[in-house]
């Protein structure tokens, strides 16, 4: 890879000195083959703000949404063996479309994006790199692509956005699923949503699946952070806060000021870490298999009390 010219350059704000973001070409995924996994590592130096895959047909032109989504079915990401990006191709779209729609970012045939830090966040030193990934002390990313029937999609192209910054891992953002089932109407309560301390939670976005959904609850330790919220609702709220709500999901954003700190954290003000973490949801029209996509943080400082 040819050398860096944004290395060792920085860009004053305020008191901070910020490192400049470059874009690079990173490389192709190898082994595509249709039910097979293609793979691609990903450079373990300097920090990763963002990543972007270009899913291109033989005669490299981009495919669209719907055949990507289709060929190419999951993406993942595993740093130094363990996964932190565990996602379907069309569950990062959504996340694009709910966080850049609103602004103009329309999502593009053919690119699929994980932005790792928060693109709305506010603009004082830092903010917009809190969640990076640095990859000081990192021997591996390892970067996996599932696909179906591949009809379409030829060849995988690997762009990243990032700095020359050494710094580690850190403090850093992961988007990981949780499975649910539920054959019925009326209640269902998810209580198997993770709780490590350590961790918190900026968003999770329920996946209707089959189903129509009346309202959720939401309860840490029996406190009530949502209760009884129907989908139209929180719509109003999320579009007011510069959201654009998805078809086919419920989103709760934890951030919706758009603070760093604007997340859903794994311990109580008295330093003790959750104990139980419920999701109630109330259906209409039974979900069947459905999953909960949650961007959570890692990283953060221990708890103080267990």
């Amino acid at each position: 890879m040819a050398a860096n010219p944004a290395q060792g350059i920085y860009r004053a704000q305020g008191e901070a000195a910020i490192p400049l973001q470059y874009e690079s070409f990173l490389g192709n995924a190898s082994g595509l083959a249709s039910n097979g996994t293609g793979l691609f590592a990903i450079p373990t130096a300097g920090t990763y703000y963002g990543f972007r895959f270009r899913f291109l047909t033989a005669g490299g032109v981009e495919v669209t949404q719907a055949q990507a989504e289709a060929e190419v079915t999951d993406i993942r990401i595993r740093v130094n063996g363990d996964l932190v990006i565990d996602a379907k191709t069309s569950e990062l779209n959504m996340l694009q479309g709910f966080y850049g729609d609103s602004k103009g970012a329309a999502i593009v045939p053919g690119i699929t994006v994980i932005d790792l830090v928060r693109s709305n966040a506010l603009t004082l030193p830092g903010e917009k790199t809190q969640y990076a990934w640095g990859t000081k002390g990192v021997d591996s990313i390892q970067c996996q692509f599932v696909c179906g029937t591949l009809t379409n999609v030829a060849s995988i192209e690997i762009y990243a956005v990032q700095t020359d910054e050494d710094r580690p891992m850190g403090t850093h953002l992961r988007i990981l699923p949780t499975t649910a089932n539920f054959a019925s109407t009326g209640d269902y309560t998810l209580s198997d949503l993770p709780r490590d301390p350590g961790t918190a939670y900026l968003a999770a976005h329920i996946g209707l699946g089959a189903g129509t959904l009346k309202n959720t609850t939401l309860t840490i330790d029996n406190v009530l952070i949502y209760n009884q919220i129907p989908p139209k609702v929180e719509q109003q709220r999320l579009e007011w806060h510069g959201r654009n709500p998805q078809t086919g999901y419920f989103h709760l954003d934890f951030a919706l000021q758009n603070e760093i700190l604007g997340y859903l954290p794994m311990v109580r003000n008295n330093g003790r870490k959750v104990q139980d973490i419920r999701l109630k949801t109330n259906w209409t029209v039974a979900p069947g298999n459905h999953r909960v996509v949650t961007e959570r943080i890692f990283g953060l400082p221990a708890i103080v009390a267990a």
